[in-house]
């Protein structure tokens, strides 16, 4: 019974990582269209330009991405809630406002997409 109750447990778990993981996103979402609507471009200087964040690297305050992504545009950076996947934004239409953000989903799949030579199981586009 014990381990019944630990497996329904570790599944609800998952569920719930995979519900911020995707809110997560869906934030970096906003932070970028209000981004792109202020600046008339995308962060990253050209298309195809990639960049990651995680729980030891925030991509989006590096020389080539301006920190008011962060400082205007998001409360707080978005880190994996189980410290070991990565986010990862993918610029693929610097001046038509069109990108990718993807991560990897514990419990479910969703659009898989390669990109940066990474697979990833979750991905949002515009």
């Amino acid at each position: 019974m014990a381990s019944i109750v630990l497996v329904a447990l570790n599944t609800a778990r998952a569920k719930a990582r995979d519900a911020r993981r995707k809110a997560d996103l869906r934030q970096v979402v906003m932070a970028l269209n209000l981004y792109y609507d202020a600046n008339g471009f995308l962060p990253g200087n050209a298309d195809g330009w990639c960049t990651y964040f995680n729980n030891s690297v925030w991509g989006f305050s590096g020389s080539s991405m301006p920190a008011p992504l962060i400082t205007q545009y998001l409360a707080k950076v978005p880190l994996d809630p189980a410290g070991k996947d990565l986010y990862l934004y993918y610029n693929t239409g610097n001046v038509a406002g069109k990108f990718t953000l993807a991560t990897n989903l514990e419990s479910e799949l969703g659009n898989a997409v390669t990109l940066c030579g990474i697979v990833f199981n979750y991905s949002i586009s515009q």
